[in-house]
């Protein structure tokens, strides 16, 4: 049945526009008029229930963006919250079981894939949010959200299906708006990476980034979904949507568009490298921060041979981005899985690729115990350099400065020799010390002198060009 007529919905002191719903053989669906798309597929309000409260959040949401919502009323998943199977277990549309965020079982309904198809191929990009509940002992205390878009664990394919930019900015958005989101943790369905969900339908069906981005959202229940909790939650994740996405001109679109395509070729392909050369140079992460690889493997062969092929073709990584993209995997499994969730998530790639370079080098004369107890004092200053980061809210410059800082506390043969060296400070280090120190400076005067000379040789040629030209 298909009504026409629209009614007004206060929103943020502003009135926006909400048709009323179409609702076919339980699937409830508002047509909106923004570039984005909500799906509720465990939406059934009666008992038994499945995701409670993501159908009155989904409208919720949708009152206030005018944007487009599918709602799942209806049916049922085979297997529900209580100890006994629907159905026996059996996906059937007749006895109104399906679970509609498993492709197989969504297939059954054309109606459900009809309108999703009707949002999606519009032109331009559709951004669709998954409305989920996950119960509150499965999500990390502290946590409101888990968001998944497809991210692979270690040794899977990269089945991405958002890219980082947007992924990034919209937890950072959540954050900002009370709303503690993290990326969904590794070795759950919450990712969104199993081809059996429908967050990989789009992939299945050819729609590049560029046309879809479809994001898993697990919403908590206690402080997101409860009853008297909802209205809030809706306002709160109304902000914070189209703020991620909704573009100001077509130039701010179009340079949004190119920077989502650079952040996803660099920032994720160096996450994911450095991933990967953990699991098959060193086996694991504890292995990978105490520099100890696994049989005769060895990241300085690997890196050496890709310099080679960096220098023969010039289309390869250099030697530096292979050790910062394994440094920066193992920040982002100490801190954004373990240690500061939702934290470190919010720093920029440039912010994250300075922190690595905070790191323990251990002396010869240190032992077993002295290394250890110095890997975990950097650890804790690492820690508190990322919070203070996000605190208050440093530039790549300034946290680049203040690593600087913390490197000249924690190692009494650090000296930066790019900047001024006080005599006071100088006067701490022993002659041995001075002296290399003294053959780094005349080896870096020397590089500076032959750039000087080759400026001057250019300027000089230069006007002489100037000169015959008048």
């Amino acid at each position: 049945m298909t009504v026409d007529k629209s009614m007004a919905v206060k929103s943020n002191n502003k009135i926006e526009k909400q048709s009323v719903p179409e609702i076919e053989d339980g699937i409830e669906f508002h047509k909106g008029h923004t570039n984005i798309l909500l799906i509720a597929p465990h939406g059934v309000e009666t008992s038994p229930r499945d995701d409670i409260g993501t159908a009155e959040l989904t409208r919720q949401i949708q009152a206030q963006l005018g944007c487009s919502a599918i709602i799942n009323t209806k049916y049922r998943k085979p297997e529900g919250n209580e100890p006994k199977k629907r159905n026996n277990g059996n996906p059937r549309v007749e006895a109104k079981v399906l679970n509609l965020n498993l492709v197989a079982q969504a297939k059954q309904l054309p109606d459900f894939i009809n309108k999703i198809k009707e949002v999606v191929n519009s032109p331009g990009v559709t951004y669709v949010f998954w409305i989920h509940g996950i119960a509150d002992e499965n999500i990390a205390e502290g946590l409101d959200c888990y968001v998944g878009y497809g991210q692979p664990n270690i040794g899977q394919d990269s089945r991405y299906t958002a890219d980082g930019f947007t992924v990034s900015n919209l937890m950072t958005t959540f954050n900002k708006n009370l709303i503690i989101a993290y990326s969904a943790p590794k070795d759950s369905g919450y990712r969104g990476w199993s081809q059996r969900y429908m967050n990989q339908w789009f992939q299945l069906n050819n729609y590049s980034l560029t046309q879809v981005q479809s994001i898993q959202l697990e919403f908590k229940f206690s402080s997101i979904r409860k009853k008297e909790k909802i209205e809030s939650s809706a306002q709160k994740i109304a902000i914070a949507i189209p703020a991620l996405i909704k573009p100001v001109t077509e130039i701010e679109e179009a340079y949004n568009h190119i920077k989502r395509i650079f952040v996803k070729h660099f920032q994720n392909a160096m996450l994911e490298v450095g991933q990967y050369l953990i699991d098959k140079m060193y086996g694991s992460y504890e292995s990978a921060i105490k520099k100890e690889p696994k049989g005769k493997k060895s990241l300085s062969k690997l890196a050496k041979r890709i310099q080679q092929d960096s220098q023969e073709k010039g289309n390869a990584p250099s030697r530096t981005w292979i050790y910062d993209a394994v440094n920066l995997a193992i920040d982002n499994h100490l801190y954004e899985q373990k240690a500061l969730p939702s934290v470190y998530g919010q720093l920029g790639h440039s912010h994250k690729v300075n922190l690595t370079y905070f790191k323990y080098t251990p002396q010869k004369d240190d032992d077993k115990k002295k290394r250890d107890e110095n890997r975990k004092k950097y650890l804790k200053i690492k820690k508190a350099l990322v919070e203070e980061a996000v605190d208050k809210k440093h530039t790549v410059a300034r946290f680049r400065e203040r690593i600087r800082e913390e490197k000249h506390k924690q190692d009494d043969s650090y000296i930066p020799i790019k900047e001024v060296m006080p005599l006071e400070r100088l006067m701490e280090f022993t002659p041995e010390q001075l002296e290399k120190i003294k053959a780094k400076t005349i080896v870096m005067e020397a590089k500076v002198k032959e750039t000087l000379n080759l400026y001057k040789g250019n300027l000089e040629l230069i006007l002489q060009a100037l000169a015959r030209k008048k």
